[in-house]
């Protein structure tokens, strides 16, 4: 459609400017909903329609199959053609022609005359002229030669005097020199020659039959199996302890750890065991609520605490230390011997202890902890009012100190390369 369209729109637009198609002015068309008449102007006015503004003659809408044009000639005849939806402005002059045939179909306006053919004659051909006859040009007479001239007497420069000899007495006699001896040029020391340096390696072949151990019965290898599974215990402690909550009653309570790894060491005899983890377990009295307790003393609230914790610790020198620590606390609230509530509750703290008897293994030590609960806890007092529990805590503990014994962080030794 594309081919045969553009040449019948342009044959149209030919006609149309020549003045050899009669005007369709008058015959209104219909545009889909959503064209933009502006650019339909130039292609209708091409095709002699215009955009319909009373009862159109040719309507065009969208359907499945693209555009359909649509007219009804006076027989009420329904003419009508499929085309598809035009995107420039070539396909919209095709359509416009498209809908010129409908209404020349429908009888809104005539078949266009025969076109005159015009004949033009040709042009006369052109007149042969003979070409001129070559002019050869006239021959240049030579010049005459020109008088040799006039030879010019030269004169003859005076010879100039020549300079009288200088004669020079013969230079006397010069007595030989002495031979002198020729000095050798210095010779340049050898460097010494340092042989390199020689390692000696030794191995010595230790017997296995000397230790005891007979590799071909089992036993050796029953050795190594009980060196692996050897039993070591941690460092631990234990100790008293006494915490202290703002809006609760002081109260004592128990506490025990154990080292659970080593990060850096020392050694034993340097004192101090460099830096590790530790896990302690905590339990505290139940201790009075004063915010709760009844007016007439008749019931009386408290809560107990236990908790748990796992402290990363550091020793720059034997005797103190410092550490950092996280874990959760179960808080139980009583009334008189009931339990009221249990709420757990996260914190995290830091603290630090000092050595005051013994060495780093054996010894006393004094350890002081700072902890914030990172939950709050509503509690109401018995007029039903909300008293908010304090999330600070300090703890002071006095810890006796075991080395333990095996060193279970301790490395197997190895062979030396």
């Amino acid at each position: 459609m594309k081919k045969g369209g553009r040449s019948v729109a342009f044959g149209a637009a030919l006609v149309l400017a020549s003045g050899l198609w009669p005007a369709l002015a008058g015959v209104p068309v219909a545009l889909p909903e959503g064209e933009d008449p502006a650019v339909w102007r130039t292609a209708l006015d091409l095709a002699g329609l215009e955009i319909a503004v009373r009862e159109p003659a040719i309507v065009i809408r969208t359907s499945e199959r693209g555009w359909e044009l649509r007219a009804r000639d006076a027989d009420g005849v329904l003419r009508h053609v499929f085309v598809a939806p035009p995107t420039s402005q070539v396909e919209r002059e095709e359509v416009a022609a498209i809908a010129q045939g409908i209404a020349r179909a429908i009888g809104h306006a005539e078949a266009p005359p025969a076109p005159v053919a015009v004949v033009v004659p040709p042009p006369p051909p052109p007149e042969l002229r003979p070409e001129p006859a070559p002019v050869e040009p006239e021959p240049v007479p030579e010049p005459a030669p020109a008088p040799a001239p006039e030879p010019v007497p030269v004169a003859r420069p005076e010879p100039e005097p020549r300079p009288e000899p200088v004669v020079t007495p013969p230079p006397e006699p010069t007595p030989d020199p002495e031979p002198v001896a020729p000095v050798p040029e210095p010779v340049p020391a050898a460097e010494p020659v340092v042989p390199p340096e020689v390692r000696y390696y030794t191995v010595e072949l230790v017997p296995v039959v000397e230790s005891g151990l007979d590799p071909t019965d089992g036993e050796l290898a029953r050795a190594e199996r009980r060196a692996r599974w050897r039993v070591a215990v941690p460092p631990f402690h234990i100790g008293a302890l006494g915490g202290v909550r703002p809006g609760i009653d002081a109260g004592p309570g128990v506490t025990l750890g154990t080292q659970v790894a080593r990060f850096t060491g020392r050694p034993r005899r340097a004192g101090g065991s460099g830096s590790g983890m530790a896990l302690d377990l905590h339990a505290l009295a139940s201790r009075r609520i004063p915010a709760l307790t009844d007016p007439d003393q008749l019931f009386e609230r408290r809560v107990a605490m236990t908790a748990a914790d796992v402290s990363v610790f550091w020793e720059p020198m034997r005797w103190w230390r410092g550490e950092t620590f996280g874990g959760a606390s179960m808080h139980v609230f009583r009334q008189q011997f009931t339990t009221i509530d249990r709420v757990l509750t996260p914190y995290v703290g830091v603290g630090t202890s000092a050595l005051i008897s013994g060495s780093s293994g054996w010894g006393v030590r004094v350890r002081v902890r700072g902890l914030q609960d990172l939950t709050r806890v509503q509690m109401l007092d018995p007029s039903g009012k909300s008293v908010q529990m304090s999330g600070i805590e300090g703890r002071v503990s006095i810890l006796v100190q075991f080395p333990g014994f095996g060193d279970p962080f301790a490395k197997p030794p190895t062979l030396y390369e």
